[in-house]
């Protein structure tokens, strides 16, 4: 990423160049976005799992 940031300073990326980096970044996002959303799934399924055990817990099941 340096060397991109440096490159773009220096003016030395062609238009082609800036654009299959802009789509490179936007894949990335995309990625991130999804792994952030599963794992928040796996986090609510957790606490759904921890809250259902209370409850078992306290009505002795």
């Amino acid at each position: 990423m340096r060397e991109i940031a440096e490159q773009a300073n220096q003016d030395s990326l062609s238009a082609e160049d800036i654009e299959i980096l802009n789509d490179s970044i936007n894949n990335l996002a995309a990625q991130v976005r999804a792994i952030d959303s599963e794992i928040r799934k796996m986090e609510d399924h957790d606490a759904y799992a921890d809250l259902l055990q209370n409850v078992f817990d306290m009505i002795e099941i």
